[in-house]
């Protein structure tokens, strides 16, 4: 079962899925369009069993076994670019450009029956789904538009989202560090290891921040202190 930490960055495709229904037909409508807008020349779909991944492919579609496996190995890939790779072997696929953070862009959200090869759910740049399922439904990450909420939720200390490089507030106390996040954030929800709310004056370490969109963010506190006392500084920026 997923851990609190997923289930968060999984649960804007679900708070958004019932819209998402609702709209289905308009939006398939315009990602068609789109699709057939797009060069084929952007994309290279390659049909092998364990083939080598071409250094100028977009998208790569590959067959493993009995899935489907799809890869996206350049920045610039687009849902429409995903949707034509599927189509072109064979596959009844229908791909939405959804926005998302930074770090989130030019990732799978969400998908029927596809998973992550790595297991768990979905979030990244590859994708495997059974090569039987008669119709494949997924959304691909875009970067959002000025006031568009995010149809999955971030890491805050990811890169390009707003907590990247900022000290003191992963492993610190939740009193100290939720000010360094409400000095980014307009709203900032707090829940504990249940996903339940729980008051901002608490005691106990933050464990994660999720964005919700640029304006929100929830942080999850833990009860008790960081194993070293100090807190967790973005493994990705420099120290000392």
């Amino acid at each position: 079962m997923p851990g609190l930490r997923e289930q968060l960055l999984a649960g804007g495709a679900r708070w958004h899925d019932r819209r998402r229904r609702r709209r289905k037909l308009a939006r398939r409508a315009g990602s068609l369009a789109a699709a057939v807008a797009v060069s084929v020349a952007g994309v290279v779909a390659v049909f092998s069993w364990g083939a080598t991944q071409p250094a100028s492919a977009s998208v790569v579609v590959t067959r493993v076994g009995d899935l489907w496996e799809v890869v996206v190995a350049s920045d610039d890939a687009t849902a429409s670019m995903v949707e034509t790779a599927l189509r072109d072997q064979g596959v009844d696929a229908h791909v939405d450009a959804v926005p998302v953070g930074p770090s989130r862009v030019g990732q799978f959200v969400s998908g029927n029956g596809a998973v992550s090869p790595s297991g768990g759910d979905l979030s990244g740049p590859s994708v495997q789904f059974p090569a039987g399922q008669e119709t494949v439904r997924m959304m691909f990450g875009r970067p959002a538009r000025s006031g568009e909420s995010y149809m999955a939720f971030s890491d805050a200390f990811a890169p390009g989202e707003p907590l990247e490089c900022v000290e003191g507030v992963r492993g610190a106390p939740a009193t100290s560090a939720l000010a360094a996040v409400k000095a980014v954030f307009d709203e900032v929800s707090v829940v504990d290891e249940n996903g339940q709310p729980i008051p901002d004056m608490v005691d106990g370490v933050v464990a994660d921040v999720i964005v919700v969109d640029p304006s929100r963010a929830v942080v999850w506190v833990q009860p008790g202190r960081s194993e070293s006392g100090q807190p967790v500084d973005p493994p990705q920026c420099p120290t000392g």
